[in-house]
């Protein structure tokens, strides 16, 4: 009812949830509208609004009261930036940055701890706040071999074997012992070692038996 000022006590509309192109306001409303990026809602959805809805307010004869609106802009778009060719840890920073999640996968293959790829692509628009991939390299991969048991072979079919296998040799050293001339009597790195391919192996060969002296 009017009061004694011939004032009136109105009710504020709840008008959230309702879009803003829509909106039946009040005659004594005189209506600021913000605007902001939201997940949830829809944009030109009105997201909150101030007095709230329900509220009971004094108008005055020919009096204008100021209703404040949150409309929503819908979910916030960017572009995926470039981060390929960067490492692992500032390309993470710079998704984050511009609101992005990020997830791994690592392959690999050239210069270790490298983003090779991004999915989406670069320059793709993506929704703040949505996952981008990237393919990490774990950078070149070492090659191993098994060191094969060389003992009791010839100098000759050792050096064959290592070639078969990848590997080669640092030194032949040569020892007086029991078996005969020529033959490997050890080796190392020892048969069974797992080493890198072209490691070299140092062989020590028989020289065989001293002769006797009278």
């Amino acid at each position: 009812g009017f009061l004694q000022d011939n004032g009136v006590y109105v009710t504020v509309p709840d008008l959230c949830g309702q879009t803003e192109s829509r909106l039946e306001l009040p005659s004594w409303a005189d209506v600021e509208t913000s605007y902001r990026y939201s997940n949830e809602i829809h944009a030109g959805v009105v997201i909150s609004q101030s007095p709230v809805g329900g509220t009971r307010i004094k108008v005055g004869p020919e009096q204008h009261r100021t209703l404040t609106l949150t409309v929503s802009l819908g979910t916030e778009e960017k572009t995926v930036p470039n981060v390929l060719g960067q490492d692992v840890r500032t390309a993470t920073a710079t998704l984050r940055d511009h609101g992005f999640a990020v997830s791994k996968q690592y392959v690999e293959g050239g210069t270790a701890d490298r983003v090779i790829a991004t999915a989406p692509a670069p320059d793709t628009p993506l929704s703040v706040g949505d996952e981008v991939l990237l393919t990490v390299s774990r950078g070149e991969t070492e090659e191993t071999v098994t060191v094969p048991n060389l003992t009791g072979l010839s100098r000759s079919n050792a050096l064959v074997e290592l070639f078969r296998c990848g590997l080669s040799v640092s030194e032949v050293i040569e020892e007086i012992s029991e078996m005969p001339e020529g033959t490997v009597i050890r080796q190392s790195p020892s048969a069974g070692n797992l080493v890198a391919k072209g490691t070299k192996i140092k062989l020590t060969v028989s020289q065989g038996k001293t002769e006797e002296t009278s």
